[in-house]
């Protein structure tokens, strides 16, 4: 469950990503909420499948170089909501 919640989350990464790309390629302005949203819900999955990593590992996700590279995007994912919108 853990797994799939991430793969869900990378898709909605890559989902916004691709959809910024098409738009500065083709010089549209895209809604800075668009994006906003788009992480936003994919942070969300992220969460819940650090979540029930943790759940499933019964302690701190951080046992292998995957967990820690998860967590490391989770936190700039963190940084971005919180500061990168102001």
């Amino acid at each position: 469950m853990a797994w799939l919640l991430l793969v869900i989350s990378t898709i909605v990464f890559g989902l916004a990503v691709v959809v910024t790309l098409v738009s500065v390629i083709r010089s549209k302005k895209l809604p800075w909420r668009f994006n906003f949203w788009m992480i936003s819900l994919a942070f969300i999955f992220q969460c819940a499948g650090l979540w029930f990593r943790g759940d499933e590992a019964g302690r701190c996700p951080l046992t292998t170089f995957a967990d820690v590279l998860i967590f490391l995007s989770w936190s700039v994912v963190v940084v971005y909501l919180l500061v990168g919108t102001a």
